[in-house]
């Protein structure tokens, strides 16, 4: 909700899961991973949010 809210995610490209109990096949593991991470950005060909390494 709070991704929708400002505007944000879901986060593509994310190596280390930020919580050991969220595997990344997880339904919601790309929003989840937006609303932890303090992570740059850029937006792809698909015009996705992918995380900047």
């Amino acid at each position: 909700m709070m991704n929708r809210m400002f505007e944000r995610g879901p986060l593509n490209g994310v190596a280390t899961p930020s919580f050991p109990d969220v595997k990344a096949t997880h339904w919601a593991f790309k929003e989840i991973e937006e609303a932890a991470k303090n992570h740059s950005y850029y937006i792809n060909e698909d015009s996705a949010e992918q995380l900047s390494k």
